[in-house]
């Protein structure tokens, strides 16, 4: 195997993982809102960092690893966007991932001769 097909895998690996941990974590904080059950607050730390968490393995496989998809930017376009209303840190997060976005959105979409 060559270090290209290892590095799209790791990058593949890092950006699914840290989406699952994002959505599972993000479900688990909103949860209290919609059910009638109590979350203390180290409960919000905790699932606020494993998001938190998951966020910088997401970014890292699409930066790092350069795992770019679509679906992968529609999901951080979206997630961008519903951090900015979270200040101050998921507003940073927010503009910083819509800013990366601009930056790079054509690589997301590029057609991969090499299959």
């Amino acid at each position: 195997m060559n270090n290209s097909y290892l590095k799209k895998e790791q990058g593949e690996r890092s950006a699914k993982g840290g989406m699952i941990l994002i959505i599972i974590s993000n479900l688990i904080l909103l949860s209290p809102h919609i059910l009638p059950i109590n979350m203390s607050t180290n409960s919000y730390l905790l699932f606020g960092g494993l998001s938190t968490i998951g966020f910088v393995m997401f970014f890292a496989g699409l930066s790092k690893y350069s795992y770019k998809k679509p679906w992968a930017f529609w999901f951080l376009g979206i997630y961008a966007l519903l951090l900015l209303r979270t200040p101050p840190v998921g507003t940073v997060l927010g503009l910083f991932s819509l800013c990366y976005l601009v930056k790079t959105r054509a690589a997301f979409f590029a057609k991969n001769t090499a299959q």
